[in-house]
């Protein structure tokens, strides 16, 4: 006897570490797949030309959109202004080419410069 055997132990070849399994496994079976998918629905696949926003660009549209009601509601001109400069660079006299010029801008697609005037608004609200 070994001294392994004298403690109880008994070494087995790593060829008999696993036993054989009964049946191969699914992934090694020579069976063809009879079942064939069919769709069985009608997809509709026309093109639709609305843009798909994010629940964040449409969190940025509708905060731009009410800050901009909010302030033309208000008379407050400074501000309109202020942000109008901050959005297109550019100054303006008539309010309500500003208005409207910043709602059509509303309507496309968002681009960093409406992320910079939401986050310049937002940063005015917060409370210090």
């Amino acid at each position: 006897k070994s001294k392994i055997e004298d403690l109880g132990y008994y070494y087995l070849m790593p060829e008999k570490w696993y036993q054989e399994p009964p049946v191969p496994p699914v992934c090694l079976t020579n069976k063809k797949n009879k079942v064939r998918p069919k769709i069985i629905y009608d997809v509709n696949l026309k093109k639709v030309n609305k843009p798909i926003n994010s629940r964040y660009e449409e969190k940025i549209k509708k905060v731009l959109n009410l800050e901009i009601n909010k302030l033309y509601e208000n008379n407050n001109v400074d501000k309109i202004n202020y942000l109008y400069y901050e959005w297109f660079k550019r100054e303006e006299d008539d309010i309500k080419k500003i208005i409207n010029k910043m709602q059509k801008k509303l309507l496309l697609p968002i681009t960093n410069d409406e992320k910079k005037i939401y986050n310049l608004i937002i940063k005015t609200y917060k409370v210090v």
